[in-house]
């Protein structure tokens, strides 16, 4: 589905708040896989893409307000303020006109035209003198500063003629003479569209899911956390040889296995360069199952389950790498996949890999 201007504003503001608030920058290649899943398939309605533009707006309303006005964020930060109030602006109208149909919005009682032109007098009124100050001192004219005088200027104007529209909007509707437009365009989608007849036929999307591994150079196959909460149930023996689960979650277990690791890591590597990670991590899982030394490694691999096992080696080898997922190896995908007690425990898991695998050997 095309992206409407009002999600592609939203899109926008996300990415200038986010680059504000982080003081560090994840690497795109160390940022997980998402799925669609984790997002609504259904359309987008006019009050829920309002209210969350206007929350942006008003956050990034905020920052401005903080910067001086000398500085080069303060005028990225009225860049992004002005498109979003002239966005927000043309929303004032279609919200007026469905509230005259008994709609009701109160995540957006603070939008209207007047709290909109507030926002853009106080900034008219900082760009300004900005503009003045650096005249006097300088002698001169700073071209970013008298462009976005400008601007404020002509948003100004845009919220003026906003106002005179909602006005004939109103008159005409006093006097029978209607115009059905704003209302029309304020349901498109939902399902009290007035064009909705119209799309009775229209053919669906065939949604694909989004792959959940991929192996890189390395061989290394990436399973992404599909939320920071979001834990990886894994099979192992009870002493009745029944079956339970154990949680590998990203707080608990992987504390849990630099303590275990940091007493067996520091003592046999003295240069991560020069380590064979695979080689580390089996060796450590085999000492902390093993308890001791007086445990038999031999009896512990016969009772401790394949899969239980390769998936321990891959929370040990994330957690040497720094890694945020699990990552395996080819070969662990293969083993894991023929695994039918794998299976049972996590098909949805097992699945992905196959389907990971497939894509792999077809090139």
């Amino acid at each position: 589905m095309v992206k409407t201007t009002g999600e592609m504003m939203l899109t926008e503001m996300n990415t200038f708040l986010s680059a504000n608030a982080s003081a560090e920058k994840e690497t795109e290649n160390a940022l997980p896989f998402e799925t669609l899943d984790e997002y609504s398939t259904d359309p987008l309605q006019f009050a829920d893409v309002t209210a969350k533009l206007f929350q942006k707006v008003s956050a990034v309303f905020d920052l401005a307000v903080k910067y001086n006005r000398h500085s080069s964020e303060y005028l990225k930060s009225c860049t992004q303020l002005e498109k979003g109030i002239k966005y927000l602006g043309s929303s004032c109208l279609q919200k007026y006109a469905l509230e005259q149909k008994k709609h009701t919005f109160p995540e957006l009682a603070k939008l209207n035209t007047t709290n909109l032109y507030i926002m853009a007098s106080i900034h008219f009124q900082k760009i300004d003198r900005a503009l003045t100050e650096y005249m006097e001192q300088k002698k001169a004219v700073d071209d970013a500063l008298l462009d976005m005088e400008y601007r404020y200027y002509h948003l100004m104007e845009r919220l003026r003629a906003t106002e005179v529209k909602i006005r004939s909007y109103d008159h005409k509707l006093f006097y029978g003479q209607e115009d059905y437009k704003p209302v029309a365009h304020g349901l498109a989608f939902s399902e009290k569209s007035w064009t909705k007849d119209l799309h009775k036929n229209d053919e669906p999307l065939a949604f694909q899911r989004a792959r959940a591994f991929s192996v890189n150079a390395d061989g290394i196959v990436n399973a992404e956390r599909r939320t920071q909460k979001a834990e990886l149930s894994a099979p192992v023996v009870s002493e009745n040889e029944e079956m339970h689960r154990e949680q590998f979650s990203r707080t608990d277990s992987h504390r849990h296995v630099a303590d275990e690791m940091r007493k067996e890591i520091n003592t046999s590597i003295s240069a991560p360069e020069q380590a064979d990670d695979d080689l580390q991590s089996q060796n450590v899982v085999k000492q902390v199952e093993n308890k001791g030394p007086e445990k038999d490694t031999e009896t512990t691999e016969k009772e401790v389950p394949l899969c239980v096992r390769i998936l321990q080696q891959a929370a040990f080898r994330s957690r040497l790498r720094n890694l945020d997922y699990l990552a395996f190896t080819e070969k662990e995908m293969r083993l894991l996949t023929a695994d039918p007690l794998f299976y049972g425990i996590e098909p949805k898991m097992a699945a992905e890999m196959r389907q990971a695998l497939e894509e792999h050997d077809s090139g």
